[in-house]
């Protein structure tokens, strides 16, 4: 999604007051760029990647499967 103002362009300073820190946006050319929200189907797709790569990890004894959560 993109946010536009009513001049078109947004100044940093705007987007810090337009975007809370918890939203995942992108201030590109004067635009605000928003990330699509995480839904079922990637989690769904991320649980068994994360599974399977453990698994293969594990079994081969290569060391350790750790994943980084990022909040949404």
């Amino acid at each position: 999604m993109v946010i536009r103002n009513v001049s078109g362009t947004t100044t940093f300073n705007e987007f810090l007051e337009l975007i809370r820190e918890d939203q995942k946006a992108d201030p590109l050319d004067g635009l605000i760029f928003m990330a699509s929200p995480v839904n079922l189907d990637h989690n769904d797709v991320v649980s068994w990647l994360s599974a399977n790569m453990r698994m293969f990890v594990e079994e081969r004894r290569l060391g350790r499967f750790t994943i980084n959560k990022v909040a949404y």
